[in-house]
């Protein structure tokens, strides 16, 4: 069966991750793969050229052909990330990078970025503040510098990250440009790779994470359908109708066939889990 994965110009992919050790490469159901990768300071998975992707299941952002969904999923668990788009030569202009702009504001997986590119402009006012959109910018970032703006990136820690509430991935659209890549910053970065068999975005699949602290539980309801829990510790989740509760291990993933759960972090680190559905 065909997919947006099947690409044979894999020279130009950039893959310098691995499996961790002691997990294994699942297939859950036929309806999704999931690997737990770990890489160290200075790897990275990206691509040096859009050749690296299948033309065929590209689909644009209503309001810029240079951005596109995602076709691969990553999901991050320990460690830190930088996020890197090379705009040279690719067409990428200011209103595209505007639509872009937009894509993440408010959203939890990227309030506490640690450094990025273009940099803010040193208009005080705008950026102690933290004004989502201030007038002929963004985040005091003008239109002149974004316009002038040949390269975007990000650094993100995993310690930073603070997602108190079940919510969507972040990760809906990229920049559609030869050269982009996810590099670890420190050691034992890891990052979850979720690949549905079928068309992620075609089929429906969602992707929602949410952190809990040693000991907190989470009220967290079956979605869609079908729907599954992947965990990054020990917790325990209990079915409140019948009030019987599962154990599950780090790295388990489970499907969710009651209407409504508890999850409890049992472990002594923060918690990350994610919730993976078909949204029918």
């Amino acid at each position: 069966m065909p997919s947006e994965h099947d690409k044979d110009e894999t020279f130009e992919a950039i893959f310098d991750f691995k499996m961790l050790q002691g997990t294994e490469y699942h297939n859950i159901d036929n309806e999704f793969t999931l690997s737990v990768l770990v890489g160290n300071t200075g790897d990275k998975i990206g691509r040096e050229s859009l050749t690296a992707l299948n033309s065929d299941y590209i689909d644009y952002h209503p309001n810029s052909n240079k951005l596109m969904k995602c076709l691969h999923a990553w999901f991050w668990f320990s460690g830190g990330i930088k996020s890197y788009s090379n705009f040279r030569g690719q067409g990428v202009t200011l209103a595209d990078k505007k639509v872009y702009m937009q894509l993440s504001n408010g959203h939890p997986e990227v309030e506490n970025i640690a450094e990025s590119f273009p940099y803010a402009e040193t208009i005080p006012e705008k950026i102690y503040g933290y004004e989502k959109a201030v007038e002929g910018g963004y985040e005091g970032i003008s239109d002149e510098t974004l316009d002038a703006c040949e390269e975007t990136w990000g650094k993100l820690y995993y310690k930073d990250q603070v997602i108190p509430e079940w919510t969507r991935s972040v990760l809906e659209y990229e920049w559609k440009v030869d050269n982009s890549y996810i590099e670890a910053i420190e050691d034992n970065t890891i990052l979850i790779c979720f690949n549905p068999l079928k068309s992620r975005w075609r089929n429906g699949w969602e992707v929602e994470s949410v952190i809990l602290n040693s000991g907190e539980t989470k009220a967290t309801t079956k979605k869609g359908n079908p729907c599954y829990l992947f965990v990054g510790g020990s917790c325990e989740v209990t079915d409140t109708a019948t009030d019987t509760t599962h154990q599950f291990a780090q790295w388990d993933c489970k499907k969710l066939t009651k209407e409504n759960y508890v999850l409890k972090n049992t472990g002594t680190e923060t918690l990350k889990a994610l919730r993976f559905y078909k949204n029918v």
